[in-house]
């Protein structure tokens, strides 16, 4: 009996423990990978979900308009407020001739 023999057998026994994950690996059908719901639903079905999650975007983004449209503006007033601190700031440490 060769090494390789008897290396070989120890694990597709799985007496090393090696043999037994890759038996339990090697057993799955390609629909119970996680990925394998990916493969089953194919490139169309992928481009309407798509499609269908920037829709309920939309509609979210148009349904809550007020509040989104007020938290931009009070972002942007804030930037404005500190462009112009910072502005004033750099004018009095750097006066312009």
């Amino acid at each position: 009996m060769s090494l390789a023999t008897t290396v070989t057998g120890f694990f597709s026994t799985g007496y090393g423990g090696i043999g037994s994950a890759g038996c339990s690996f090697g057993g799955l059908q390609q629909r119970e990978r996680p990925w394998g719901f990916m493969s089953l639903l194919g490139p169309i079905a992928l481009v309407v979900a798509a499609v269908a999650a920037v829709a309920v975007g939309a509609v979210l983004v148009i349904k809550n308009w007020g509040p989104i449209s007020s938290f931009f503006v009070g972002l942007w007033n804030n930037i404005k407020e500190f462009s112009l601190k910072l502005l004033v700031g750099v004018q009095i440490h750097f006066p312009l001739p």
